[in-house]
């Protein structure tokens, strides 16, 4: 299958993008990925929305913004996305890119363990907090 270097859905612009980013038949390049992924993001498709979190979190094809990255994964975790709801709750309980707020990150971290994110209710019980 060639790589569809065209994409008009949002699945296909999410998924040029990771060809981008992971460099699958073509040449890693982790800004354009990062547009890709806007696109997809922009249309409301959630692993795109996910995406662009973590591109603003960690860094990586675009600047590095903490608060940024908190609001693109918070508009993936209210699409119901459990790893998005993970990482909300990750990121209250951290206090990373929003002021820290306990009882938002078990709600969150609820949230994903209620979908079945393991890593979520590993952390709640790390916390001493029940899901």
């Amino acid at each position: 299958m060639a790589l569809n270097t065209n994409p008009v859905t949002p699945e296909e612009q999410y998924m040029y993008g990771d060809c981008l980013y992971f460099g699958f038949e073509t040449e890693e390049n982790p800004a354009e990925a990062f547009v890709w992924y806007q696109k997809a993001a922009d249309q409301g498709y959630a692993p795109g929305m996910f995406a662009v979190g973590n591109m603003y979190y960690f860094g990586t094809g675009t600047d590095k913004n903490q608060e940024l990255a908190f609001e693109w994964y918070m508009k993936a975790a209210q699409t119901g996305l459990p790893v998005a709801e993970l990482r909300i709750g990750e990121l209250y309980e951290e206090g990373t890119g929003v002021q820290k707020d306990h009882e938002q990150a078990v709600l969150w971290l609820r949230k994903a363990a209620q979908a079945g994110e393991s890593l979520a209710a590993e952390q709640l019980q790390a916390m001493g907090e029940s899901y």
